[in-house]
C-alpha cells in the first residue's frame, strides 16, 4: 500500500499548480479545487475515484481486491498520524477474526506486518 506522502505526490502531479490539495475532512482521501482551473470542470485521475460537490472535487483511491467493506477503514489509516496507526489497524484486524471475515483479516495483518517492519 502506497503512503500518504505517495499519493500526495502522485495526485499533485495531475493537477493543474494553482489548485490546492488538502486531506479530505470526510470519507475521501483528498480534496481538491481543482476543477475551478479546468475548462471541462473535472478530472480524471487513474487508480482513484472523484466525486465532485460544488467545486470541490473529493479523490479517493481505487482498492483493487479489497473487500468493500475494508476501503473506508483503509482512508482512516492513510489519514491515521503515524502513532494512531497502529491501534487502527489492530482494532481493525480484531473486529474482522470476530466477523469472520478472513479475507479482510488477512490484509489488515500483512498491513500490521508493513507496520512492525517499518518500527524496526
Amino acid at each position: 500500500m502506497l503512503s500518504l506522502d505517495e499519493h500526495r505526490n502522485f495526485i499533485r502531479s495531475c493537477l493543474p499548480p494553482k489548485a490546492f490539495l488538502r486531506l479530505d475532512r470526510g470519507d475521501a482521501l483528498f480534496a481538491t479545487d481543482a476543477p475551478r482551473f479546468l475548462p471541462e470542470k473535472s478530472l480524471q485521475i487513474p487508480g482513484y475515484s472523484t466525486l465532485l460537490a460544488g467545486e470541490i472535487l473529493h479523490i479517493t483511491p481505487v482498492f483493487e481486491d479489497i473487500p468493500t467493506s475494508l476501503r473506508d477503514v483503509m482512508v482512516r489509516i492513510l489519514k491515521a498520524k503515524d502513532e494512531d496507526r497502529d491501534r487502527l489497524i489492530r482494532t481493525h484486524l480484531a473486529l474482522a477474526l470476530r466477523q469472520h471475515d478472513a479475507q479482510s483479516a488477512k490484509i489488515l495483518d500483512e498491513l500490521l506486518k508493513g507496520e512492525s517492519e517499518n518500527e524496526a
